[in-house]
């Protein structure tokens, strides 16, 4: 599965072209910020449908910086 981009995500969009992958949750939000807000819960749930929305784990992440440290 592709990671989708938000520039790549905004272009796709204006084309029509939808391609299966995932975005995360920083494209989503950066998607949804540039709409009218009257279009940002519809597009969010037309997001969420269309492709796995990719959330952050800071606690791994954190977990995984320590154990390179030793």
């Amino acid at each position: 599965m592709s990671l989708i981009d938000t520039i790549v995500l905004i272009d796709n969009t204006r084309r029509g072209v939808y391609e299966e992958g995932a975005i995360s949750i920083i494209t989503l939000i950066e998607v949804l910020r540039g709409l009218a807000s009257e279009k940002r819960i519809r597009a969010k749930e037309l997001l969420e449908r269309i492709y796995e929305v990719i959330y952050l784990n800071t606690a791994n992440y954190t977990t995984s910086l320590r154990k390179e440290e030793f």
